[in-house]
C-alpha cells in the first residue's frame, strides 16, 4: 500500500502526508484488531471473529489488487 500511495501522490508534494495517513490507518487497524477479535470471539465464538476479521482483510486485499491494476496501466 505505501508504494501505491507514493505512485499516486508522486509530484504533488504530498507523498509524506499520504504515507503518514496510510501508516496511521495500519497502526490503528493493528491495535484494534485483537480487541475486536477477542470481544467478538467471547460474544459469538471464534468462527464469527474469523469471518469478520478475515472478511476485512480480504476486502482490503481486493481493493489493493484493483488499485494496483488501475495504476499499473497508467505507468509510462
Amino acid at each position: 500500500m505505501p508504494v501505491l500511495v507514493a505512485r499516486t501522490l508522486n509530484g504533488t508534494g504530498r507523498v509524506n502526508v499520504g504515507q503518514g495517513a496510510v501508516m496511521t490507518a495500519q497502526g490503528i487497524g493493528a491495535a484494534l484488531s485483537p480487541v475486536i477479535g477477542g470481544w467478538l470471539a467471547q460474544w459469538q465464538g471464534y468462527p464469527a471473529a474469523f469471518v469478520l476479521l478475515g472478511g476485512a482483510g480480504l476486502t482490503a486485499a481486493l481493493v489493493w489488487a484493483c488499485c494496483v491494476r488501475t495504476f499499473a496501466g497508467e505507468r509510462t
